[in-house]
């Protein structure tokens, strides 16, 4: 009696535990904290804690798997993605799920390669109901874009932007009307609206589209602070709502698909308070068996059960038959069958992508290196060559400097010939220059680079003519 007594205690405490930390984001020294009081005993630590929810974790793979068939076997799905820290680096869990199942997972992507990690949404072939992340967009056979979305946008607008107020207006008030119909004929269980009904709504929602568009014409554009061009914030608004019409209205045509996806977001909406609490998950495994934690929470709720009674059914080893009867499990047996199928061949499809990838990632490094090697090697062709003009040019200039002071002695020495034996005076810008004069100047002259006016100077002497001559053929000559 006294073990049965203790093991109920234990899976009491476990039940609690696990129930504060994933339904009350409670952190594990808090948790720790309110069992010692609990049980008046203090060596109750933090890292039991701890244990107990990974262990917990531990028991839900084997209902993960019917989760992940149930969401995938069915004909629509709602998915999103969050941010959350892991060590400080930022990670995304991702949600796919519908009106009864919820399955979640972390990754270190956001895009494409975590969406096929998953295995849900690389392979699904219904409807996908989203926001406008681009890589939803090849995923799926139809696509549903969540209207909150569009909503919160156009309340931005009309709030923010007083040119776009008009048919931002409009907008918001067309979808609300066609929501509010839809409800109406839903509770008045009409299937659909008819073709007239859609295709009016239709030409309004495409008149107000054309009515934003004259606001925000094609060459309007601002520059960002890096310069470049960028739409305004209703342009692009606008872009979207004219080239995913048939998305934003899948909802008129089909009443099976959400009006949002208010479903995934509300999945994901504990993710925020969980980041609050806890800041940054200390491992990758620690934010996964969240996900996991709370994607088996949340569908047993979907399921309309407890929390509590759904984490002590899963501690004894029945989650999956406490979540699924019986036909349900046989057909979702296929499912997982034909699902491990398609993402070990989806696996070995990425594996091989992998290996292509990076073979070509070291072809082209390689390229890159013997381009870079080319380059290197033709700066220094050019940079030699360059040297060797340059110091070509050099010995040319110094050639030329000392033919010139040869000549320059040359001349100098003939004309203080001429000076010494003449004598004479010559008259030289207007100056007269005495004879003991004469050399200095003409010196001064020949020195100075002044050819033209020594020679005529001597050219201006009574009988040197001949000495000017001389000049003008040692400087041009």
């Amino acid at each position: 009696m006294t073990n049965n007594v203790s093991i109920l205690c234990h899976v009491t405490l476990a039940i609690t535990a696990i129930t504060l930390n994933t339904v009350g984001m409670v952190s594990y020294e808090r948790i720790a904290d309110i069992l010692r009081g609990m049980m008046n005993d203090t060596k109750f630590s933090a890292q039991t804690a701890c244990n107990w929810v990974h262990d917990f974790a531990g028991k839900l793979n084997p209902v993960a798997s019917y989760m992940k068939a149930g969401v995938f076997s069915g004909d629509y799905l709602n998915s999103d993605e969050t941010g959350v820290k892991v060590k400080g680096v930022l990670h995304w869990v991702h949600v796919a799920c519908n009106m009864t199942l919820t399955y979640m997972r972390v990754d270190k992507q956001r895009g494409d390669g975590a969406m096929n990690r998953i295995g849900i949404l690389s392979a699904y072939m219904g409807t996908i109901i989203t926001d406008c992340w681009a890589s939803y967009w090849d995923k799926g056979s139809r696509h549903g874009l969540c209207n909150a979305h569009l909503l919160r946008e156009l309340y931005a607008l009309v709030k923010f932007f007083e040119r776009d107020k008009g048919w931002a207006q409009k907008m918001m008030d067309l979808l609300n009307e066609m929501n509010d119909e839809r409800k109406k004929l839903i509770d008045a269980n009409v299937a659909n609206f008819t073709e007239e009904q859609i295709q009016e709504y239709r030409r309004r929602y495409e008149r107000i589209v054309a009515e934003g568009m004259e606001i925000h014409p094609d060459s309007e554009a601002y520059k960002s602070s890096r310069g470049k061009a960028r739409k305004f914030r209703g342009r692009n608004l606008l872009d979207r709502l004219k080239e995913r019409e048939d998305n934003v209205l899948l909802f008129l045509e089909d009443f099976h698909v959400p009006f949002t996806n208010n479903s995934a977001e509300r999945s994901l909406r504990l993710l925020g308070i969980k980041r609050s609490v806890v800041g940054s998950f200390d491992t990758y495994e620690g934010a996964d068996d969240f996900a996991l934690i709370w994607s088996y929470i949340s569908s047993a709720r979907k399921r309309n059960h407890s929390a509590y009674h759904a984490i002590k059914a899963a501690l004894e080893g029945q989650a999956v038959e406490y979540l699924f009867d019986e036909e349900e499990i046989k057909e979702l047996d296929e499912t997982i069958e034909n699902l491990d199928k398609i993402n070990k061949s989806q696996f070995l499809a990425d594996r091989e992508a992998d290996k292509q990838a990076v073979m070509k990632a070291k072809e082209e490094a390689q390229q890159k290196q013997m381009r870079a090697d080319e380059a290197r090697k033709e700066a220094e062709r050019k940079a030699e060559q360059e040297r060797i003009e340059a110091e070509k040019r050099a010995r040319q200039e110094r050639f030329e400097a000392e033919k010139r002071r040869k000549r320059n002695r040359i001349v100098a020495t003939a004309v203080a010939a001429i000076l010494v034996v003449t004598g004479g005076a010559f008259v030289v810008n207007n100056k007269v220059i005495q004879p003991r004069n004469r050399y200095n100047a003409a010196q001064v002259l020949l020195e100075e680079g002044k050819y033209d006016e020594a020679a005529e100077a001597f050219a201006a002497m009574e009988g040197y003519s001949n000495s000017a001559e001389k000049i003008q053929e040692a400087h041009y000559n």
